[in-house]
C-alpha cells in the first residue's frame, strides 16, 4: 500500500513539473499577474489600458493563449474589425486552441466574415472555401455563390444558389442571386419562374419587376408585359430607380413593335408614359424630336374619330421648330391643318409606309451588367480555387449535376434559344445587335452588329447547322455585305471551310468563328 502510495505522490510531481514547464513556454506563469491585471482593466470597460497589458504580454510571449484569446474579445467589443483578422489568424495557428473551448470552424468563419467586411475579398473567399469541406451551412453557400457572381463566374453562382433553394426555397438572397446569375449567363427566359415567385410570394426590388416584364415581352406574353411595366412605373420613383429610364426606353420602342400607336390600345397609358419621360428625364435634342414626333402619333390614332388631332398637331409644330425636315413633319403639319377625310387617310397611309421601313427608331437598351450590383473589386478567383483543391473537391460535388454547354447542345436547341445564346456571345465580344434582319431562305441568320464605338457596322452571317462553307457561300455573303453598305463582317460556322473559301473570306476582310473557337470562348 505504501508502495502505490510513493508511486502516487512521484506521477504528481512529475505532472505538476512538467505542467509547471509548460506554463513558463506559454508565458503563462510569468504572466499570470500581468493577465489578470489586463482582465481586471477589461471588466472595468478600461479598454486602451486592457490593450497596452495584453500587448505588453504578447511581446514577451507571442502565442500566449489566454492573451490572444482576450485580445479578440477586446477588438470585438470596441468593433475594431481591421486588427481583428491577424487575432484570428495567430489563434488559427495555436494547437492549444481547443483548450480555450473555441472551434476552429466558427473562428475561421468569423475571420472570412470579418475579411468580407472589410472588403478583403480574395482572403474571405479563400476562407470560405477551406470551410465547405465541414459545413454545409446555407449563409456559408449564400456568401461563396455571392464571390463568385461578383467575379462574373455566374454559372457556379447558379449552382449554389440553385442547391440553397433546394433546402430554403423562401430563401431571398438566394432566389435573388440565381435570378441576376441566370440574366448574367443571358437565360432571361429561364429566369422567368423565379421572377415570378419572387413578384408574386416575397419581397422585391423594382429591378425584379422590370426584369420580369422584360421576360414576359421575350417569351411573347406581350399583355402581361404591359401590365408589369404597368405596375413598375406606378411603384418606381425616379429619385431611387436606377433602371426607370431604361424601362420608358424599351416600352417605347415595344409600343412601336407591337402595334399599339395605330390600334389606339391604352392610348391615355402610352400618353401618359412618354410624358413622364419627357417630364423626369434628361436627354439630347435628337430624343426630345423622336419623342414629340411619337406623341404626336399617339394622340393622332387615340381614337377612330381623330378628335385629338389639334393635340397631334402641336405636338409635330414642337418637332418642325426644332428640325422641319425631321421624318417631313413640316408636310404632315400642313396636311393635318388642311382636315378632311381624305388627309386623314393621306395621314394614316404615311405612317404605315414609313413603319414599314423603319422599324428601329428607338433604342431598347441593354440589361445592366449584373458584376454592377455587387462593387466587389476584381481578384484572382483562379488561383485561390487552385490552392484549396481539398475544399474544391466537395464544391464540386455540391454542384454536380451541372454541365458546360457544348456544341450538340447548341444546335439542338429551338431557335429561339439559339439566337439568344448567340446574341450572348456577341455580348462578350463586346458588340451589339444594331439589327436583326432574319433568316435567309437557307435559315442562316444575319445581323448588323456594332462595336463597342458604335461608328462602325459589321455583318454577321450564322449557320445554325455542321455543314461546309464553301467559295459559293462566301461569295454571296460579300454580295450581301455590300448591298447592306457595310466593309467589315463576322461569319460564324459550326461547320467547316474549305481552304479556298477560308482564302476569299481573309481577303474579303472577314472574321470566321468555328464551332470549336465559339465553344471556348463564347458558350457559358
Amino acid at each position: 500500500m505504501f508502495n502505490v502510495i510513493i508511486v502516487l505522490f512521484l506521477l504528481l510531481m512529475i505532472f505538476f513539473a512538467y505542467s509547471v514547464l509548460k506554463a513558463k513556454q506559454s508565458g503563462n506563469l510569468q504572466t499570470y499577474s500581468k493577465f489578470k491585471v489586463a482582465k481586471n482593466y477589461y471588466e472595468e470597460n478600461n479598454f486602451l489600458a486592457c490593450e497596452e497589458a495584453i500587448m505588453e504580454i504578447l511581446e514577451e510571449f507571442p502565442n500566449h493563449l489566454n492573451a490572444l484569446v482576450l485580445l479578440m474579445e477586446l477588438y470585438n467589443l470596441i468593433d475594431r474589425k481591421k486588427s481583428l483578422p491577424d487575432v484570428y489568424l495567430r489563434l488559427l495557428d495555436l494547437p492549444s486552441l481547443g483548450k480555450t473551448g473555441l472551434e476552429k470552424n466558427e473562428l475561421r468563419l468569423s475571420l472570412a466574415d470579418v475579411c468580407y467586411d472589410l472588403g478583403h475579398f480574395s482572403e474571405a473567399f479563400e476562407h470560405y472555401l477551406k470551410l465547405i469541406s465541414s459545413s454545409k451551412d446555407v449563409e456559408l453557400l449564400n456568401r461563396v455563390a455571392l464571390l463568385y457572381a461578383s467575379q462574373a463566374k455566374y454559372l457556379q453562382a447558379q449552382k449554389l444558389y440553385e442547391k440553397i433553394l433546394s433546402e430554403e426555397p423562401q430563401h431571398i438572397d438566394a432566389l435573388r442571386g440565381v435570378i441576376r446569375s441566370l440574366v448574367g449567363l443571358d437565360l432571361l427566359i429561364e429566369a422567368k419562374q423565379h421572377l415570378e415567385k419572387m413578384v408574386d410570394s416575397l419581397p422585391y426590388d423594382s429591378y425584379e419587376l422590370y426584369l420580369l416584364a422584360r421576360v414576359y415581352d421575350q417569351s411573347s406574353e406581350h399583355e402581361k408585359s404591359r401590365q408589369t411595366f404597368e405596375k413598375y412605373f406606378k411603384e418606381s420613383s425616379a429619385d431611387y430607380n436606377l433602371f426607370l429610364q431604361d424601362a420608358y426606353d424599351y416600352v417605347i420602342q415595344w409600343l412601336y413593335d407591337l402595334d399599339y400607336i395605330e390600334t389606339g390600345k391604352f392610348s391615355d397609358n402610352w400618353i401618359s408614359y412618354l410624358r413622364k419621360y419627357l417630364e423626369t428625364f434628361e436627354y439630347n435634342a435628337t430624343v426630345k424630336i423622336e419623342l414629340f414626333w411619337l406623341l404626336g402619333w399617339l394622340y393622332f390614332f387615340s381614337d377612330d374619330k381623330r378628335s385629338n388631332l389639334a393635340k397631334a398637331i402641336d405636338m409635330w409644330a414642337i418637332v418642325v421648330e426644332s428640325d422641319p425636315e425631321y421624318h417631313s413633319t413640316s408636310a404632315l403639319v400642313d396636311l393635318a391643318k388642311a382636315g378632311g377625310s381624305t388627309p386623314m387617310e393621306s395621314l394614316e397611309e404615311y405612317y404605315y409606309n414609313f413603319k414599314g421601313s423603319n422599324r428601329n427608331i428607338f433604342k431598347r437598351p441593354e440589361l445592366p451588367e449584373i458584376q454592377n450590383f455587387y462593387n466587389i473589386p476584381a481578384f484572382d478567383i483562379d488561383v485561390i480555387e487552385a490552392r484549396s483543391k481539398g475544399s474544391m473537391s466537395m464544391l464540386q460535388t455540391l454542384m454536380a449535376g451541372y454541365t458546360k454547354l457544348t456544341i450538340e447542345d447548341l444546335l439542338k436547341l429551338p431557335l429561339r434559344e439559339f439566337e439568344m445564346k448567340i446574341q450572348g456571345a456577341f455580348k462578350a465580344m463586346k458588340l451589339k445587335v444594331q439589327k436583326s434582319l432574319g433568316r435567309d431562305e437557307s435559315g442562316v441568320l444575319r445581323y448588323v452588329l456594332a462595336g463597342a464605338s458604335g461608328k462602325a457596322s459589321i455583318y454577321c452571317q450564322v449557320y445554325k447547322n455542321s455543314s461546309q462553307i464553301g467559295d459559293m457561300e462566301v461569295k454571296t455573303y460579300v454580295s450581301e455585305m455590300k448591298s447592306q453598305k457595310i466593309k467589315n463582317g463576322i461569319l460564324i460556322t459550326f461547320g467547316s471551310l474549305t481552304v479556298s473559301a477560308g482564302a476569299l473570306a481573309k481577303e474579303k476582310k472577314i472574321k470566321v468563328i468555328t464551332g470549336d473557337t465559339f465553344e471556348s470562348l463564347y458558350l457559358k
